[in-house]
């Protein structure tokens, strides 16, 4: 071992991963012999510090996972020998000061100490003990910790560290031990060793409190003495500090030491210095234990804030200076924050309260930018969230109304300062700051609007009229204030327009401000974020607009020249197709102006095109009649048609990354097709005939616009089935959507011979994104009117396609050959389960109903037995568990002749080889993620089907049926076979049946498969 400890360390194979991994595999194996018990004792005694630190890593790694392999713990004189090996080595290395090695020397202690067969009761006292002797004595020679603490002795800084690591290694056991399953045996020795932690804690408080303290009462003339340099003494204090909240979960009976030491840190707090350690400590028992603190001091919140430590970070914080110690505090403050009940005045009548808010408010205006130099604003603005929040739910009318008015006033006043960007972040030409400043910003930012929100439901119009005012108003207007209130103000915007009598006049100061009229302006000098938020405002403000028709065409001209510029092409459709698509009846009378655009449209990309395409048809929509719309529709699809022929016509056909005229033509025709949709507030009814002439697009005046529609798809179809065109079946499938959506007349919704000849195209295998396909076809048949006589031969031949790709999806799937690159279209499985409810009965009751179904059910098993994905399982299982509701007596199906029929011989021909291949899967051969899925067919199964079901289990079960794999029959008992079927069955489909079946596929599964619990 030493031989390959010396070669993992050697700068020779430091650049040789292969060869590092060789040799810890070689390692770890020799670690698991249990001659490595006495090969770590020879490394630890050993004189090279690299080899004694690997020793005590080795009795490490053999404590924690063979003592009882090795039988270590069952021998009583062995484990005595091995601690006293282990505290004669510790005693060694803590007097000499060997930190790396106590460190993990300590860790084997304290995982000797957790065992329960090592009979170790005190172990500090014990290893203090045997350092004051400087050898290793016997557990029961170990004086206390107050008689070795009142002893007029010294120890050296290193031994004093050495005893505190050990204290702490004793809690991080415990941390690694509760992962999963709490121990509470440990719990209850950690508990019992608690008053020597707690006293150790202390002594080493006061030792350091009686270095910077003259005064008679803090520490003079203590017994023991810890001799150690200043520097020594405060990593001795830090040490001492990141323990005390450790060990204050196992604070017992005796409080008095942990009181002694939290007054002692709370002293510590009058030293500014010393609030790097002492401030991560207060806040930490504030959150974790302020009923504890409460209790034993309580006015612990009020000493802290008026330390001079707190005061002194509070200076540095609102001066732009930030430290660790400084967030501390600010996290001890959102502690005491988190902590009261803010839905009504009580906690306001607590003065220290009122200190702790004052404190918060003031730190909302630290200097800054947030979040790139002023790290705390995030925690600040979350803590008077959480006020406002609470205020919102006052019910009754309070004597702190107004000065907690005033406080969220004031913290929005600063807030806007704080969301401001830096001038030169304003352009991207100028910008300093990296993408992860920028990120940590705009998070600051989401939260501000979030808090923006909150502060309007109590300060109502007022708080929008003040950032208008103070935004155009103030004395030194600046872009970087401006963009700020804009920001604000779309931030509120919601609550602006719903309540236009108060909020209009704040709106109306913008628009009308000299900073607007230049930002809107075709001036270069604006600053791109400037235009932005002027972008955001305008997508946000509609209604305004449409109640100010003043400013809506400057609004619109400057949204199309943003259109222009690639920087803000996106967002100025996205605000072009909002106005147009809100506002279309008042919009409406401008159509013309907007189709005069669409031949600027050439230079943008076509996520904009189509944003703005969308929009202007939704102007179209709005006109009257559908007599009116087909020019203007005509008009659009003719420049859309000439606008894409002429890119065709520039396009080098050798250039892989030019863009494909056919996709961007279905793009742009897709979304006209959604803005000519009823806007979103108007209800549709899928299940009622439209009333008005249905055929006026298909077979009326308005045919040579659909058909030109329709000769545009064309070309467009013919290339689907092509590989790698999956992106342009994606946006196909959306046009066809779009039309189902709609009730007649509308242009994009088809004829349904029309729509069915469209799927039945794309209805393929080589098809490369055939579940979108199967997706739109499952929205064709839920948007199909309630079937008539004679009404579902459409959907029959859609459904004869299907039967058709699945039964060649069927002959794939079973070839002697498996082609791996072969995806089973199991879409194909939602799309029966949503014919059922409208068309089940025709289907199911049809002459050919049985032929078809069973080759849905061939295909879908193969999905069920599938080995390769989890997903093609979960889908088979679901679609067979869909198909048990039919079979439920009193469903409609059961009561048609015909339609019963086809179910009971399906029944009759697949429960066996579905309910087996179900149990087979339970029986620990399916992931742990699919047992409820599994679940809910077998309750479905016994609920639906509780006789068969009953039948078929058993004989399942039973060895012979070959349905158990070997590994399942070995690992369980025919009798715990035939109870879990008898439970399952007396359960009768009841939720407790998940838990069963989860039993049974860890008993099958074995035991390591276990839930955690």
């Amino acid at each position: 071992m030493e031989h390959l400890i010396r070669d993992l360390n050697s700068p020779q194979n430091q650049g040789n991963p292969d060869a590092i991994n060789t040799i810890q595999r070689q390692l770890q194996r020799l670690q698991r012999e249990p001659t490595a018990w006495q090969t770590g004792l020879e490394l630890l005694n050993s004189h090279e510090p690299l080899l004694q630190f690997y020793g005590a890593l080795t009795l490490g790694q053999k404590v924690k996972v063979d003592w009882e392999r090795d039988r270590i713990g069952g021998d009583r004189e062995h484990v005595s020998q091995l601690l006293e090996h282990l505290l004669t080595c510790y005693v060694r290395f803590a007097t000499a000061g060997s930190e790396v090695v106590v460190t993990k020397l300590s860790s084997v202690l304290a995982a000797v100490f957790a065992k329960p067969t090592s009979a170790w009761a005190h172990p500090l006292r014990h290893a203090l003990s045997c350092i004051l002797a400087g050898r290793y004595l016997p557990e029961k020679s170990s004086a206390s910790i107050a008689d070795i603490l009142g002893s007029p002795t010294t120890l050296s800084g290193a031994t004093w560290k050495a005893v505190l690591r050990l204290a702490l290694a004793l809690q991080e056991e415990h941390g690694s031990s509760a992962k999963g399953q709490v121990d509470h045996r440990y719990e209850i020795q950690l508990t019992s060793n608690a008053p020597d932690v707690w006293q150790l804690l202390h002594y080493t408080i006061l030792s350091f409190s009686s270095q910077i303290d003259t005064s008679p009462s803090i520490g003079q003339g203590l017994p023991l003495t810890i001799i150690a340099d200043r520097n020594l003494h405060e990593k001795l204090l830090a040490e001492a500090l990141h323990q005390v909240p450790l060990w204050t979960k196992f604070v017992a009976e005796n409080i008095t030491p942990f009181s002694n030491s939290i007054q002692l840190l709370l002293h510590l707090l009058e030293q500014p210095l010393l609030a790097e350690y002492c401030m991560p400590c207060v806040a930490t028992l504030q959150g974790d234990y302020y009923r504890l603190l409460n209790r034993t001091i309580p006015d612990y919140r009020s000493q802290v804030n008026n330390s001079a430590a707190a005061n002194h970070l509070m200076d540095n914080m609102l001066s732009g200076y930030f430290s660790p110690d400084g967030t501390a505090y600010v996290e001890f403050l959102e502690a005491v924050v988190s902590q009261l009940d803010c839905t009504n005045d009580q906690y306001l009548k607590d003065p220290e309260i009122v200190v702790v808010l004052e404190r918060v408010q003031k730190l909302t205006g630290c200097q800054g930018a947030a979040m790139v130099e002023d790290d705390i604003c995030q925690i600040v603005l979350e803590m008077m969230t959480t006020v406002a929040e609470g205020y919102n739910d006052w019910d009754e009318p309070s004597q702190f109304d107004d000065s907690l008015t005033n406080l969220i006033k004031d913290v929005c006043l600063a807030t806007l300062v704080k969301v401001q960007y830096p001038s030169s972040e304003l352009d991207k030409q100028t910008a300093i700051w990296d993408e992860d400043e920028h990120t940590r910003f705009g998070d600051f930012r989401f939260q501000a609007k979030d808090f923006f929100e909150t502060a309007f439901g109590i300060l109502g119009p007022g708080l929008a009229q003040d950032i208008a005012r103070t935004v155009t108003q103030s004395a030194a207007l600046s872009w970087s204030e401006f963009e700020a209130g804009l920001f604000v103000l779309t931030s509120i915007s919601d609550a602006l327009t719903n309540d236009p009598e108060k909020c209009d006049s704040s709106l109306a100061q913008i628009f009308s401000s000299e900073l607007w009229t230049q930002a809107i302006s075709d001036s270069t000098q604006i600053p791109g974020r400037v235009r932005r938020a002027v972008i955001r405002l305008l997508a946000e403000a509609t209604t305004y607009l449409q109640r100010n028709p003043q400013f809506m065409i400057s609004s619109l001209d400057f949204l199309f020249r943003c259109l222009q510029i690639k920087a803000f092409s996106n967002q100025a459709a996205g605000a072009i197709h909002n106005l147009c698509d809100s506002q279309r009846t008042f919009l409406v009378q401008g159509l013309p102006q907007f189709l005069g655009t669409i031949t600027t449209l050439n230079n943008i990309s076509l996520h904009s095109r189509g944003k703005v395409l969308s929009g202007i048809a939704a102007l179209i929509q709005a006109l009257p009649s559908e007599e009116e719309r087909i020019e203007p529709l005509q008009k659009m699809l003719q420049l859309v048609q000439s606008l894409e022929i002429k890119e065709w016509d520039d396009i080098n056909i050798q250039d892989d990354d030019a863009p494909d005229p056919l996709f961007d033509r279905v793009s742009m025709l897709a979304a006209i097709a959604k803005g000519l949709q009823s806007p979103s507030d108007t209800p549709i009814d899928l299940e009622t005939p439209s009333i008005g002439n249905n055929t006026f697009w298909t077979n009326g005046p308005g045919t040579p616009t659909q058909q030109a529609i329709l000769q545009m798809l064309s070309e467009s179809w013919s290339r689907l089935l092509e590989p790698q065109n999956g992106d342009l079946v994606a946006v196909c499938c959306e046009l066809l959507r779009a039309g189902f959506k709609e009730a007649h007349p509308s242009p994009f919704k088809f004829a349904p011979i029309t729509e069915t000849e469209l799927l039945c195209a794309l209805i393929d295998l080589r098809n490369s994104n055939l579940d979108q396909t199967m997706n739109t076809s499952s929205c064709f048949v839920s948007a199909a009117p309630p079937p008539m006589p004679g009404s579902s031969s459409n959907i029959e031949r859609l459904l004869q396609r299907v039967i058709a790709i699945t039964k060649e999806a069927i002959l794939t799937m079973n070839s002697p050959i498996p082609d791996a690159s072969f995806n089973p279209p199991s879409s194909i499985c939602d799309f029966i389960v949503r014919c059922m409810p409208k068309f089940g009965v025709e289907i199911l009751g049809s002459p050919s109903a049985l032929e078809l179904m069973t080759t849905i059910f061939d295909f879908t098993i193969l999905l069920l037995r599938s080995t390769t994905d989890v997903l093609p399982r979960r889908i088979a299982a679901a679609f067979f568990t869909s198909f048990l509701d039919l079979t439920e007596p009193s469903s409609k199906f059961m009561h048609n002749t015909a339609a019963s029929f086809t179910l009971t011989s399906l029944l009759d021909t697949y429960s066996p080889t579905i309910l087996g291949s179900t149990l087979h899967l339970l029986a620990g051969e399916c992931a742990r993620s699919e047992i409820e899925v599994f679940s809910q067919l077998l309750r479905a199964f016994i609920l639906k089907q509780p006789m068969r079901a009953k039948r078929i289990m058993q004989e399942a079960i039973k060895p012979e049926s070959a349905v158990l794999t070997q590994k399942a029959l070995e690992a369980t008992k025919s009798e715990q076979r035939a109870r879990f079927v008898a439970q399952v069955e007396a359960l009768r489909g009841g939720r407790k049946t998940n838990e069963i079946v989860r039993d049974f596929w860890i008993s099958c599964k074995g035991g390591q498969f276990g839930y955690v619990t």
